[in-house]
């Protein structure tokens, strides 16, 4: 009976390890696709928008004293 277990045990890990694979995969080629489709496809400049972006998410005040509609996405 044990090793009807360890062979379960050994099955379900093995299991485990390939959902953790496809994971990682899906997650590593999103963010390619992101970088050599997307960006490029719909932005002019990627790289000022992604700091832009960037500043949206980090900084209270993005616009600072202007109006924020050109930070509205």
């Amino acid at each position: 009976m044990k090793k009807q277990g360890r062979s379960l045990t050994l099955h379900l890990s093995f299991g485990g390890l390939s959902v953790r694979l496809a994971l990682l995969a899906i997650s590593l080629l999103s963010i390619w696709y992101a970088q050599q489709v997307t960006l490029p496809r719909y932005c002019e400049n990627p790289e000022q928008t992604l700091q832009r972006l960037q500043n949206i998410l980090t900084e209270k005040r993005p616009a600072g004293d202007e109006k924020r509609r050109s930070y509205v996405m």
